[in-house]
């Protein structure tokens, strides 16, 4: 998203398809968001929507959305606003850097392609056992089929030991921490298409591919149940995207 090629100069806002409104007026507070398919990870941290009467341009309602990257110092901090501009025939939007760490982005404005809000509802979450915390995280898949509390993310930096988290209900957590926006990320589900017998055709599975690293996954191996066919070996798959970033063992749910 922050690219300057994607920076408008002229204009404080661009035209954007149905699809791109809709999801910015599907966001609510607390939502996590991903912009332009960018490598940061968006917390919306409020949400204000006024009718807007101006004959000179047509404009009929304005909704912003603040949103916060990491906190702190960090080189990709930054807190943006994400304005959708509604008039009688189409919609605009654009990203506002309200405050940034990169001094390059400061009071920049930047077109708006792609939204997606992130929204995983997991049964079981991971937390720490000691300490408080203002996040929750998703559990990743293959250390919890084993049965190890271990963040998608990795957790802190260095060494992750085991022993510090522990799995519960998702129903237990109080109101107040927000999922891990890195979690959610690298561990948003994508769909699987039907899988089927490629000599007899019946449908086999389907589902979602859950974890960081399901683009390498081009195949299932299979073996047929219908009883008048003896297929047994791998069906391919269609390419499934995702992030390059790592983490911990990735999974199909």
């Amino acid at each position: 998203m922050m690219s300057p090629t994607r920076r408008l100069n002229n204009a404080s806002t661009k035209q954007v398809s149905a699809d791109v409104a809709k999801t910015v007026r599907e966001i609510g507070e607390g939502d996590v968001v991903v912009i332009n398919r960018d490598g940061r990870t968006w917390l919306v941290t409020d949400v204000a929507e006024v009718s807007v009467a101006d004959d000179d341009t047509d404009r009929r309602e304005k909704r912003a959305v603040r949103m916060q990257s990491h906190r702190g110092t960090e080189p990709d901090a930054a807190t943006v606003a994400l304005v959708l501009v509604s008039y009688p025939g189409h919609k605009e939007a654009a990203v506002h850097v309200l405050d940034a760490a990169n001094r390059l982005e400061e009071d920049s404005v930047y077109a708006v392609d792609h939204v997606e809000i992130l929204d995983p509802e997991p049964t079981w979450v991971v937390v720490q056992r000691a300490g408080t915390t203002d996040a929750f995280h998703l559990p990743a898949p293959v250390p919890a089929a084993r049965g190890d509390a271990l963040p998608a993310c990795g957790g802190r930096p260095g060494d992750v030991d085991p022993e510090e988290y522990r799995l519960v209900s998702r129903t237990v957590i109080t109101p107040g921490p927000q999922i891990c926006r890195d979690c959610a990320r690298r561990q948003r589900p994508r769909e699987l298409e039907t899988v089927a017998c490629p000599d007899c055709e019946r449908n086999i599975a389907s589902g979602l591919f859950q974890g960081p690293r399901v683009q390498g996954v081009t195949g299932l191996r299979v073996e047929c149940p219908e009883s008048d066919c003896s297929f047994t070996g791998l069906v391919d798959l269609p390419t499934v995207s995702s992030d390059s970033d790592g983490g911990p063992e990735g999974g199909v749910a």
